[in-house]
């Protein structure tokens, strides 16, 4: 290891230099192993210049054969390490995943890996007894590996995120998806704001004629107003929950200016935005002819026949463009027909024959309004300004009533696209979907596992300490040759040393508390798996639940849309002719037109929120539960490969290895019997028999297992035998797979080392 110079004192007459080298092993068997050299030269200065030199090589090898020796107990805390760092390559895959479902719905529903050592355990591998950190206590808190991935929940209870009820939909989102949710009502807020809007004029204008009550127009203003206010307070909203998710999501500043990308919510603009500005140019249009239809010139109305004229233009690219989304309706029908009941199916093709029909005179009546606006312009002298003026206005209107048939029509085309992907799993074939590759299901096993095995790891310290001591030194015979060794100055020692297990009080306590550790381990998975099931079982009620309920919300969509048209033909309806004493004649709008088309727009804009909450809502809810069932993969941006259920079982099977390893026998997870009367007075214990734990155990006939105390049923349905009130036992057994290597794998799939095995 070093040489020491020792320089002369005062008054001497020597010089020495001391040198010295050591090799130290822990060999896999507990023993230790070490192998020591050491030299020292002496120089004399008095009398004749002279030196010598004296060597020795020495020996020791210790090994215990009972107490605190074998594998078990010298390999314990590298398997420990092992595994504990394949644990936090699971979580941390696993981690993933929640941080993807967080981000997108703020629902993360996992832990992240369990950082080793501390202010109790230690760094590396120091800091391990066997048991907790004070001696008792859980032995994941030494170890850093137990039941920090023993003692999860399984899941998230079967929530997607929701936040509530709202009127016959889904609640509300959080993360990302919550944002577009937020983002898609406040634009249905406008467009129903702009159609108020866009109605307020024409009864503004039936109450000039006389043809409405003032009542029923204030009722309308006071509508538009509310809504204005409460599109305030939506958008408001909507800042303060991106600005939260910015800094507490994303970790960005709230000041960070961002676009959300709203691909996702383009099938749920039901009235496209070339729609919304067709119909907003036909009501300006409209509203700067009034201003000069009292006194027109033959130039004006040549010019506002000009601008209708190349609207319609526009109107017939829309036209186009629906005619398309029924194209698609009518190719996706097959597909809906297949989900539907036969009453359901007759109710679906009877409303797209109507479609199909109103498209129709849509179409014609489009033809009807572009050839009267070409005759108009011809016949202007003809007929001069003032019945010109009223072809116009009547053209004008007709055209804001078709585009207004077209919006409706072309929404209820994109609402009967719009689908999801159903799932058709049953709640036992998903508890063993996630029970195979659900990887912190693979840790609540292995955690298992480590607490058998620690129990043979304190059993150790019950036996006898035999201990074999072998060791040894040779040295030289003097002069000037450091190597100059001889048989005739070495020794060989040997020796046996033996202590009876008499006083064994702290290890018996420490054993018997690792056997609670190990009842409380398998109580604990026993639960896990319960939460695991109990959460799948919600998770595919609410998916089965979000299916009917998108039905029954695109059904309260259609019938709010049909509301609608049927509420605006009324207040479009042409103005009766006057009577003979002038007075205008009555109009069929009646005492609550203008409630009628406040209480159908409403409506229309509830439901397309409700629809649009249901949808997201499975899509959420099918995320988590590919999450619960470990077969969610991500990209390496870390954003999640939507497929089908099927095609993702196909991909997580392809993964797995062709021989798995066997399952955990039933028999190790029967209660360890308690000590007798004659192992108290003896104050030992018979230590358990290993359990093997690596792909070569392929026969479980070869397994040995632990008798059992009591009988116990092999099936949950069996009854239990009665157990004494003073035996710690289980509930009752469970049965299970052991973890199976699936894609990634450094992350399912750790290869065996000497250090122990790998599962």
């Amino acid at each position: 290891d070093g040489i020491v110079f020792n320089p002369p004192r005062d008054g001497s007459n020597q010089v020495s230099i001391d040198s010295g080298m050591r090799a130290e092993r822990q060999l896999s068997t507990a023993g230790e192993l070490l192998v020591g050299f050491a030299n020292s030269t002496v120089w004399e200065f008095v009398g004749p210049n002279r030196g010598f030199t004296t060597s020795i090589l020495n020996f020791s090898l210790v090994q215990p054969l009972l107490r605190n020796g074998g594998r078990a107990f010298a390999l314990e805390q590298l398997t420990i390490a092992e595994r504990a760092l394949l644990a936090n390559l699971r979580a941390l895959e696993r981690y993933r995943h929640g941080f993807y479902t967080d981000v997108a719905i703020g629902n993360s529903g996992v832990g992240g890996p369990s950082r080793r050592g501390g202010f109790f355990g230690g760094t590396g591998l120091t800091g391990f007894t066997g048991q907790g950190s004070g001696g008792f206590g859980g032995v994941g808190d030494a170890t850093g590996f137990g039941r920090g991935f023993g003692g999860g929940t399984g899941g998230t209870g079967g929530g997607s995120g929701t936040t509530g009820f709202a009127g016959g939909g889904a609640g509300t989102l959080g993360g990302f998806l919550g944002l577009l949710q937020q983002l898609q009502q406040i634009r249905n807020s406008e467009q129903s704001l702009e159609a108020q809007l866009g109605t307020l004029e024409l009864l503004e204008a039936a109450l000039d004629a006389g043809l409405i009550d003032i009542a029923q127009v204030d009722q309308f203003r006071q509508s538009i107003e509310t809504e204005r206010a409460t599109l305030l307070q939506a958008q408001n909203n909507y800042l303060d929950s991106l600005e939260s998710f910015l800094t507490g999501t994303l970790g960005l500043p709230p000041d960070t200016p961002v676009e959300l990308n709203d691909e996702m919510l383009e099938p749920f603009q039901f009235v496209g935005d070339d729609m919304i500005e067709l119909q907003n140019a036909l009501a300006e249009l409209a509203g700067d002819f009034g201003d000069v239809a009292d006194e027109p010139t033959a130039e004006t109305l040549t010019e506002f026949i000009d601008k209708a004229a190349e609207l319609v233009g526009e109107v017939e690219t829309l036209v186009d463009q629906t005619r398309e989304d029924l194209d698609a309706l009518e190719d996706g029908a097959e597909a809906r027909l297949g989900t539907m009941t036969e009453a359901e199916q007759g109710i679906f093709k009877a409303d797209q024959r109507r479609l199909d029909e109103s498209f129709q005179t849509l179409q014609k009546e489009l033809a009807r309004l572009d050839t009267l606006l070409e005759e108009m312009v011809d016949n202007l002298e003809r007929n001069g300004p003032k019945r010109t003026t009223t072809e116009l206005v009547q053209s004008l209107t007709d055209l804001e009533n078709l585009v207004g048939e077209l919006s409706l029509i072309q929404g209820r085309a994109r609402l009967e696209i719009i689908t999801v992907d159903p799932v058709n799993l049953d709640p036992h074939h998903a508890l063993k979907i996630a029970r195979r590759y659900r990887l912190d299901w693979m840790n609540n096993r292995a955690a298992l596992v480590d607490t058998w095995r620690l129990i043979e790891f304190n059993a150790i310290a019950l036996k006898s300490d035999v201990t074999v001591r072998f060791e040894g030194d040779l040295q030289t015979l003097g002069g000037d040759n450091p190597l100059k060794f001889r048989s005739e100055t070495g020794t060989l020692r040997a020796g046996l040393e033996f202590d009876p297990p008499f006083t064994r009080l702290v290890e018996r306590n420490n054993f018997r508390q690792q056997l609670i550790e190990y009842q409380q381990s398998r109580r604990q998975l026993i639960q896990y798996e319960d939460n695991v099931h109990q959460t799948l079982r919600q998770l595919l009620r609410q998916l089965n639940e979000l299916e009917i309920n998108l039905e029954i919300q695109r059904r309260a969509v259609a019938i709010a849309i049909r509301r609608v048209d049927q509420t605006r033909e009324i207040l479009s309806q042409p103005t009766p002719p006057a009577g003979p004493d002038g007075a205008p004649a009555a109009r069929g709008f009646g005492p609550t037109a203008a409630l009628n088309l406040l209480t159908a727009l409403s409506d229309l804009r509830s439901t397309q929120n409700n629809f649009l909450s249901v949808w997201l809502n499975h899509y959420a809810t099918r995320m988590v539960l590919m999450r619960e069932l470990g077969l969610m993969r991500v990209d390496e941006n870390n954003i999640w490969i939507d497929e089908p259920l099927e095609l993702a079982i196909a991909t997580a099977e392809s993964y797995v290895c062709d021989e798995l390893p066997p399952e955990v026998i039933g028999t190790w997870l029967e209660p360890v019997p308690k000590p007798g009367a004659d192992d108290l007075g003896s104050q030992t214990a018979p230590a358990p028999a290993p359990v093997p734990l690596d792909e070569d155990m392929d026969d479980a006939d070869d397994v040995p297992s632990l008798p059992p105390a009591l009988p116990m049923p092999r099936k949950r349905d069996e009854p239990q035998p009665p157990v004494p009130t003073e035996m710690i036992d289980a509930i009752r057994p469970i049965h299970f797979e052991m973890p199976v290597p699936p894609s990634q794998e450094t992350i399912r799939h750790f290869p065996r080392s000497r250090f122990g095995t790998s599962r």
